[in-house]
């Protein structure tokens, strides 16, 4: 009798740490939420002198996992986890080598940064996410094969990163942000539909790119600064018929084709340095384009952060050779504009006014002109916010917690 009380005591005690969450500093505290299999409340750990995260029979949390500046800290599995209700933060925990959720099948926000020794990631069950966030970390391969749903993703600064795979994801519902890492080849092949902006820029290794599947980008397209990636040919973009906002490409390519365009509604700015002829780009693209049309080819004018501003300059001469820049005396660069009086998806013609009053249609409004666009920082659109507003908005809330 007096060995079941204690078995009652001691069920009673451990249901107790399960239903508090865990506020950690040391790894005594992490010790004693080990027998839970679900754990109600948020995990918090801040600061701390813990080394090691591993709570192999935790399979449920109702809650967030928050983990910040802890210095120590080199692992992090949760290995029998397979629903996180709410989100993980991952900030600023600079020694951590391995992070594991093998059975993670659901999450709210993804979101590890600012993690420079991370070097294995472990999602191979997560299949659905409300946001997914990867920014400065080690990682080699991305592997998240089994994601089939996810509002935005972005994947900022990883420098070792060599290849992505979403094997299962046909659609993004927000933005996907690909900026500034190193690998040298992007294939996604699956995705058919990003619902907000597509940003692949800042990749300076970047040399190929395929999404074989895209039929459709919501909002804005931006594929700039990619400075080695030379081609987007027919086979880059195959069967992307629709863009929604502004298309945007500068760069150093020879070649830019989109070969089933049939709908841009906002503007396109095509700036290139490269050996590159505006007039099929133009002839292939301008006529769908509902804004404003510019093509440049010619000397670019690039922040230091992407690279050298002083980009040597090729032309085409009347042989329809390229040549570098004066060599020929074929050296002008052609800027065309067009705007549209109509923001219907149906091939655009822009109309004019005649003297008498009565409409005449013309193909577009050309300007020719050898003076590059001047780049205004507030352009550059593809420099994501979100993810530094959740931080901010997560160290609010800790400095309440804490002070």
């Amino acid at each position: 009798m007096i060995g079941f009380s204690f078995l009652l005591l001691g069920l009673s005690f451990v249901s107790a740490q399960c239903n508090k969450g865990l506020f950690a500093r040391t790894q005594a505290d992490m010790d004693s939420v080990s027998n839970c299999s679900k754990l109600v409340g948020d995990i918090y750990i801040s600061g701390s002198s813990v080394t090691s995260i591993n709570l192999p029979n935790l399979e449920e949390i109702e809650g967030s996992i928050y983990l910040s500046r802890n210095i120590g800290l080199t692992s992090v599995k949760l290995d029998g986890l397979k629903k996180l209700s709410e989100f993980l933060y991952m900030l600023n925990n600079s020694a951590v080598v391995e992070v594991s959720f093998k059975s993670l099948t659901t999450s709210g926000d993804f979101y590890i940064s600012q993690s420079p020794s991370l070097s294995k990631l472990d999602l191979s069950s997560l299949s659905q996410v409300s946001d997914f966030d990867l920014v400065s970390s080690s990682i080699g391969s991305l592997n998240v094969d089994n994601l089939s749903t996810v509002g935005n993703i972005t994947i900022i600064s990883n420098f070792n990163l060599n290849s992505i795979s979403f094997l299962k994801l046909t659609s993004v519902k927000g933005d996907l942000y690909i900026q500034n890492n190193t690998f040298k080849e992007l294939s996604l092949k699956t995705i058919e539909n990003v619902v907000g902006d597509l940003a692949i820029t800042s990749n300076k290794d970047l040399t190929y790119i395929t999404m074989p599947d895209l039929t459709k980008v919501g909002k804005e397209m931006d594929l700039s600064f990619n400075m080695n990636l030379s081609n987007i040919k027919e086979d880059s973009f195959p069967k992307l018929n629709e863009i929604g906002g502004d298309l945007k490409v500068i760069g150093t390519f020879d070649t830019f084709s989109l070969p089933s365009i049939k709908n841009i509604e906002g503007s396109v700015e095509i700036d290139s340095s490269g050996c590159f002829d505006c007039e099929p780009v133009s002839s292939q693209i301008e006529q769908y384009v509902n804004g404003t049309y510019h093509c440049y080819r010619g000397k670019i004018g690039v922040l230091d952060l992407f690279g050298d501003s002083n980009i040597t300059v090729y032309n085409i001469d009347s042989s329809g050779a390229c040549v570098l820049n004066g060599a020929s005396a074929s050296s002008t660069p052609k800027t065309t504009q067009s705007t549209s009086s109509s923001a219907s998806s149906t091939p655009k013609t822009t109309q004019s006014t005649s003297s008498s009053g009565t409409n005449t249609k013309s193909s577009s409004e050309s300007i020719h002109s050898s003076t590059p666009p001047t780049s205004k920082s507030g352009s550059i659109s593809f420099i994501k916010s979100v993810p530094l507003f959740k931080t901010m908005l997560v160290l609010t809330l800790v400095s309440i917690i804490i002070f």
